[in-house]
């Protein structure tokens, strides 16, 4: 009798907690993983870019710039100018140039370094030394010159676009072939448009 009383207070025991564990609610909603794992951190992989890692293109850096003299052709005078930057802040440029006034020629080239004082060539304010060489002919004579100066100007770049101004000063010698020798001091300016690439 001790014997079945045991055994039916175990038995009952068993089916209670049996019971109890049957009847406990279980939540199934899927909780969300820890911050920085899981689909939280696939989200901020995969979503928008982080606007600090955003870097903006460079702005285009042109190497060369092709130019002419607009107000010197009034004067029947041409020129074309190559500019090419040859270190970070310096230029050369060379200028082939032809004047035809009344019966005289003469042709040319002009060539000297800009050197970039607030940033780097071909734009920005520079200061620019050269040197020329030129032949006219005219009148029943001929004379061989040469031209030694420098400027102070500014070159500025829009999508392309070349405005070029300085202004300084100009040494000519000029030897005629009749033996007669002429120089001066000039002055010398700049206002030429282009075409930076």
């Amino acid at each position: 009798m001790r014997f079945s009383v045991s055994m039916f207070a175990l038995l009952s025991a068993v089916l209670f907690t049996t019971t109890a564990a049957a009847q406990q609610p279980t939540d199934t909603r899927q909780q969300p993983p820890a911050s920085g794992s899981g689909w939280a951190a696939q989200a901020n992989t995969q979503g928008e870019a982080d606007p600090a890692a955003v870097i903006a293109p460079p702005e285009p850096a042109y190497a060369r710039n092709i130019t002419i003299n607009p107000l010197a052709m009034i004067f029947t005078a041409f020129n074309v100018e190559i500019e090419t930057r040859v270190s970070g802040a310096v230029s050369y440029f060379a200028s082939p140039e032809l004047l035809l006034v009344s019966d005289v020629t003469a042709f040319g080239l002009t060539q000297g370094f800009r050197f970039f004082m607030l940033g780097e060539a071909n734009e920005g304010l520079w200061i620019s030394p050269e040197v020329g060489l030129f032949y006219a002919t005219g009148g029943g004579a001929s004379a061989f010159g040469s031209t030694w100066g420098a400027l102070l100007g500014y070159t500025a770049i829009w999508s392309h676009f070349v405005l070029s101004f300085g202004l300084g000063a100009r040494y000519t010698d000029v030897k005629v072939d009749s033996g007669v020798g002429v120089s001066a001091v000039g002055l010398a300016a700049r206002l030429s448009i282009g075409y930076a690439f």
